[in-house]
């Protein structure tokens, strides 16, 4: 098992998700949908950077994301938090939390495919055709 924070996981999956799986706050989220966004979004490297410059961590996660996040859950989370992997496993359990609840979850769809979504898209992203390419690279990686 990978434990060292530094250094990218490249299969998610075995890495113990730098030991937040027994967060509470990840009781709606599949951990197996965990690592396929970690495999789709950095390929489990903490450091990675994208969309020019906008995106870190693990996750990919944008400012705005963060501080929504943040604010739902009454945190002081900073865009730099998402470099550390078991912050940004938080910041995107809140994000899940305020936005994916069972009375928002659009009918006929997974839940799994309702997170990827609206973690790719925002708040409305499940209802975004722009997500469904995104949720096809997850789904590959969650039926893995």
């Amino acid at each position: 098992m990978i434990t060292d924070k530094t250094k990218p996981c490249p299969a998610p999956q075995t890495c113990g998700f730098w030991g937040v799986t027994t967060n509470q706050n990840l009781k709606m989220i599949n951990l197996a949908l965990l690592a396929a966004l970690i495999a789709v979004e950095s390929e489990g490297n903490p450091g990675a950077v994208g969309d020019n410059g906008l995106a870190f961590g693990i996750l990919q996660l944008h400012s705005a994301y963060v501080q929504d996040a943040a604010e739902w859950a009454g945190e002081d989370w900073t865009h730099e938090d998402a470099f550390d992997p078991e912050k940004a496993v938080e910041i995107f359990a809140a994000y899940v939390e305020r936005y994916c609840g069972d009375s928002r979850l659009p009918k006929g769809m997974s839940r799994e495919e309702f997170i990827a979504r609206t973690h790719n898209g925002g708040p409305r992203g499940a209802y975004k055709d722009s997500t469904l390419p995104y949720w096809e690279k997850v789904k590959k990686e969650f039926d893995n």
